[in-house]
């Protein structure tokens, strides 16, 4: 019986080498692979790097540093409390202002930038947001919000007046809507709305009366000179002048023209 036999070709053996032992790749080889796969990582780094940088106004707003400006706080005993953007790391139109502890300077620093009339316009650091009665027209009710918006010129919900007092008030509005913390709530938080002005002849608000650093408040409005007194007198028969300019009666003492002649209405 005959014996079949096998041949064994050049594939045969090729297929039956292991890895370990093939013959090693030339190191050129290896070398282009590393140097493809390093320029690849790199570039990847590139980009991520050129991505990430933020533009000069989003380093700003994320910055643990203040903006240029001053702070401004509550005056007397309330002086830890000052004016703050809602968040300074996302400010945009719109955005609120509240109450902030002052030792927190970041997102509190505000530039005084002053207008013809004595008015000013309060800006936020170096950007492109002023304080802002929130609303436009219809901020004329009271409760309304103050805020960030787009700094503007002749905006009346723009322009304020620091009064002597402390007050800052809308300039359209002199005496009606002032920038209030909101139900008295002295907390971090606590946001900033228009309210009836006080201190012009009445009791003071102390949640509305604000000190703006290294800014000196517009001067108290002059009051009216008093009415003038009558010709002096010493009785009633003293005042029957001619005209009918003055009264019959000569004001005794306890009143500001005391010995002086009653004015006709």
């Amino acid at each position: 019986m005959a014996i079949p036999t096998y041949h064994a070709t050049a594939a045969d053996v090729e297929s039956e080498q292991t890895l370990l032992t093939k013959a090693p790749a030339h190191p050129w080889k290896r070398l282009a692979a590393g140097a493809a796969v390093a320029s690849f990582v790199l570039g990847c780094l590139a980009a991520t790097a050129v991505n990430a940088a933020p533009g000069l106004r989003g380093a700003d707003l994320h910055s643990s540093t203040p903006l240029p400006g001053e702070q401004i706080s509550l005056k007397g005993r309330n002086s830890k409390w000052c004016l703050a953007v809602e968040d300074h790391n996302n400010v945009h139109e719109g955005t609120k202002l509240q109450l902030y502890e002052c030792s927190h300077p970041v997102g509190q620093t505000f530039q005084v930038e002053k207008n013809k009339d004595d008015s000013m316009n309060l800006r936020y650091g170096n950007t492109e947001f002023c304080v802002d009665a929130l609303g436009g027209t219809k901020f004329t009710n009271h409760g309304s919000y103050f805020g960030l918006y787009p700094c503007r010129t002749n905006g009346f919900n723009q322009e304020l007046t620091h009064n002597k007092i402390g007050t800052l008030e809308l300039t359209e509005f002199p005496g009606n809507l002032c920038m209030t913390v909101k139900n008295g709530l002295l907390a971090e938080g606590s946001h900033i709305v228009g309210a009836p002005c006080t201190g012009h002849g009445g009791l003071l608000d102390e949640f509305q009366l604000w000190d703006i650093e290294g800014s000196t408040p517009a001067p108290a409005p002059t009051p009216s000179p008093p009415t003038p007194c009558g010709k002096p007198c010493k009785e009633d028969k003293d005042c029957n002048g001619s005209g009918g300019f003055f009264g019959n009666t000569c004001l005794v003492s306890g009143t500001r023209c005391a010995g002086h002649c009653a004015k006709r209405d």
